[in-house]
Parts: C-alpha cells; structure tokens; sequence
C-alpha cells in the first residue's frame, strides 16, 4: 500500500486475532453488508415488507446515529414516504429533523435514549 511517499507495510497493517483477517480503519469496506446474518436480515426485512407492509406500520429509530444514514436513517425515510399507513417516531440524543415532506408521519425526539428508558422504567 502507498501513496504520495506514504507506505505502510503488510506486516504493519494489524490483524484479527481469531481469523487472521486484516483490520480496517474504518467500518465500512468491501466486504461490509455481504455476510450471512446481513443477508439473512435483508430476507427478514423482505419478508415483513410483503406481509405487512400495506397496514399500520410504526418505525422506530431508536438511538441511530449519523454515521452511515443509508443503513437505517435514509430506508426507513422512504418506507415511511411510501407505505400509506407508516410512522416513524425518532429519538436520537444529536438530532432532530427528518424531511418535511413526510409531514405527520414523523416525530422526531431530541434526547438521551438512555436516560429516557431508565426514566421510563423508574415510572413503573
């Protein structure tokens, strides 16, 4: 690997302990969302989509944060845009907007998610 004069080493690059596999700096690479449980969740996902899809669905976006929007953010947007009968309820500690063209089909809460279930909980 290098660029520009820089060059690391293979041997410099660390490795996973169980597997051997390189590590990567960054979360997402080549190989990100191509696993078994990735693919198993996408059929999951499909699945409830089909069977469910056209009633009363509530997205719950719990805690996500801004780091990779097109894993949960950006699909359950959409979802919410096109299901008839879809909400979407947010709570997230850094923000607190979503398009404003899915107008009453979201709310979207400002706060700490786990201070807000440790208070649910003490309510019980």
């Amino acid at each position: 690997m290098g660029s520009a004069g820089f060059e690391i080493r293979s041997e410099d690059v660390p490795r996973c302990p169980h597997c051997g596999w390189q590590l990567v700096p960054w979360v997402r690479d080549d190989m990100f969302l191509l696993g078994t449980v990735w693919r198993e969740s996408l059929e999951r996902y499909e699945r409830f989509m089909r069977e469910r899809g056209a009633g009363r669905v509530l997205l719950l976006e719990l805690g996500v944060g801004e780091m990779t929007p097109g894993i949960i953010t950006l699909p359950f947007w959409s979802m919410t845009a096109k299901l008839p009968d879809a909400h979407l309820l947010s709570v997230n500690i850094s923000g607190d907007s979503a398009p404003l063209q899915l107008g009453n089909k979201v709310e979207a809460i400002r706060a700490d998610l786990g201070a807000l279930l440790s208070a649910a909980r003490a309510d019980d």
